[in-house]
């Protein structure tokens, strides 16, 4: 048995272990049931959406900063990440010009680092600002692989991953980072549904990697062409309600957490630092089912792209009519904020992000929120919500809002 299935075997004899020692509540937290099995809790919480407590962001904006057109540095050509820092400003990435911006909580440009090319401070367009504590900014060069460390807006340090290891999504821990790596697929290729096994890997500044977990990644249709028994042409189509996982870091006193896992449903997975899995948070009554109305709205977003659809899109149509999950992705975004939260993104439609946040604690669910029109939200601190938010014109702009939490 290979390692991902042996961890899928696992995973569901530790389920069956559980429910054969019997569920009692926990008198402690209400709501939810809790059992453990070889060291592993299981927690199933008995929320619903109407149980949770309704939040929504000040439709005023605290501080909002872009042009239209012009030279100067609030006209974004793309914010592909955005923080906030003390006292209400912001730093933003422009990826198409590979630079960092910084502006203060009235607006001010404050300075700047970067552009794009390949030497020391300088970034490509896959450019991301990672979440530290302290005044250090970490920044993320996807296709160069390279992190480079800044402070009071000077280079002090960079590291590259090395070539042999390609991790997305990274999220750093202590001088590390914590990413996903693809796994090799082993055999010959074939067309069809796909989802290969995902790696949780930590790669440190001198290089080493070690391995933490695996898990089920990223869901696509592989479409695989040959002529004359040689294979001509790989085409990877992304599925409409595709499913992968997503992972936060959440460092604390007693060490390293890392929380996720795939989006199936609204199951999450907790490991130590060591890749040692510790819990399983579960919350059924927010899975939320497929229905008619759902494939509806992704047929006509397929169908709205061009007049007439592609082959790739003619194979999402196909795979709409016979391949769909039972339930809706959960989740496709994550991470932790200043006051011990874990934020989730549910979903996209029509330009309103809904959110759950839940106690970071024991992942207790706390509330969900609905923000406005066009905004994406990037970061939470201090009361505060700051993203990129697009006007009707589909101008970019870095946008603070006051978060309203209930009482």
């Amino acid at each position: 048995m290979n390692r991902p299935n042996l961890a899928r075997a696992l995973a569901g004899s530790l389920l069956l272990i559980a429910a054969s020692c019997g569920d009692a509540p926990d008198p402690d937290r209400p709501g939810v049931v809790v059992t453990d099995s070889l060291g592993v809790a299981l927690r199933t919480w008995g929320h619903t959406d109407q149980d949770l407590e309704a939040w929504s962001a000040d439709p005023d904006p605290i501080l909002r900063v872009g042009s239209l057109e012009g030279d100067t540095p609030d006209v974004f050509g793309r914010i592909s990440s955005l923080i906030l820092v003390p006292g209400g400003g912001v730093v933003v990435t422009d990826a198409l010009a590979g630079e960092i911006r910084r502006f203060s909580s009235t607006g001010e440009h404050r300075g700047s680092m970067g552009r794009l090319g390949e030497g020391p401070g300088e970034f490509s367009t896959s450019v991301t600002l990672l979440r530290v504590a302290g005044d250090s900014m970490w920044v993320w060069d996807q296709r160069q692989r390279r992190l480079s460390i800044f402070a009071d807006g000077d280079l002090a340090s960079s590291w590259t991953v090395p070539t042999d290891v390609s991790i997305t999504r990274p999220m750093p821990v202590g001088s590390g980072l914590i990413g996903e790596a693809g796994l090799r697929v082993d055999g010959e290729l074939a067309s069809g549904l796909s989802r290969p096994p995902l790696r949780v890997v930590r790669v440190d500044r001198d290089g080493s990697v070690t391995e933490l977990f695996e898990t089920e990644g990223r869901e696509g249709f592989m479409d695989i062409r040959t002529s004359n028994g040689e294979i001509t042409g790989v085409n990877i189509f992304r599925l409409p309600f595709g499913r992968q996982p997503y992972f936060a870091v959440v460092p604390n006193g007693h060490g390293t957490r890392i929380i996720g896992g795939p989006n199936d449903r609204l199951v999450l997975r907790e490991w130590s630092g060591d890749g040692e899995l510790r819990a399983i948070h579960r919350y059924p009554g927010m899975d939320r089912p497929m229905t008619e109305a759902r494939v509806q709205r992704a047929r006509d977003d397929i169908l709205t792209r061009f007049d007439e659809p592609s082959p790739a899109q003619r194979q999402q149509l196909d795979l709409l009519e016979s391949t769909l999950p039972d339930y809706v992705p959960a989740f496709d975004r994550l991470w932790a904020d200043d006051e011990d939260r874990l934020w989730l993104r549910r979903s996209v439609e029509d330009g309103v992000e809904e959110w759950m946040v839940l106690g970071l604690d024991d992942l207790r669910p706390l509330a969900r929120i609905g923000l406005p029109r066009g905004f994406a939200l990037m970061d939470v601190r201090d009361g505060l919500l700051g993203g990129r938010w697009l006007d009707e014109l589909e101008v970019s702009h870095a946008q603070v809002l006051r978060l309203r939490t209930g009482g």
